[in-house]
């Protein structure tokens, strides 16, 4: 009887589901620079995050108050386009702040979830004042510019406690 028989060795090395995770944390620019985001930054994680068995979903997770729309638009096209590829789900989580370029990135989730507290929306300059918006019949109006919330399920409140990402 071999050792591999007798210890049944080969469910130590059984694996579950699992769930990459990507990190997005600091400012969205088109260089690397310490502590950026763009996409030649991330490129290798993304594709790396989208392979391997038993995946079941990707984990994004978003600390960025924004930057480079370019930066921000090819790494949600790059996510979208895998997701859908490989049909594997995209669960955005958005930390202190996901803002402008970040929110832009945690739209790439089919689900977006932060705390109550979290900075999320704004895709565009970040501002206290209104603005004056031209509709199509020409009259000004002053109103606070709309946030653009995409095609994805925003959930705010506690997350669930005990569990890592």
């Amino acid at each position: 009887m071999k050792i591999v028989d007798r210890f049944n060795i080969e469910r130590l090395w059984q694996r579950g589901p699992v769930v990459s995770v990507l990190r997005f944390e600091g400012m969205i620019m088109p260089r690397s620079r310490r502590g950026g985001v763009s996409l030649a930054s991330h490129a290798a994680a993304i594709e790396r995050a989208f392979r391997g068995a038993g995946l079941v979903a990707v984990a994004i997770v978003v600390n960025s108050p924004g930057g480079s729309p370019v930066q921000s638009a090819l790494l949600y096209r790059r996510i979208r386009q895998l997701a859908d590829e490989k049909r594997v789900p995209v669960i955005a989580f958005a930390e202190d702040v996901a803002a402008s370029g970040g929110y832009w990135l945690a739209l790439a989730g089919d689900e977006i979830y932060s705390e109550e507290t979290s900075l999320l929306g704004s895709i565009g300059v970040i501002s206290a004042r209104r603005v004056r918006l031209l509709p199509v019949d020409g009259a000004a109006r002053d109103r606070t510019a709309p946030s653009y919330c995409g095609r994805a399920k925003i959930t705010t409140g506690s997350l669930p406690t005990g569990r890592k990402f």
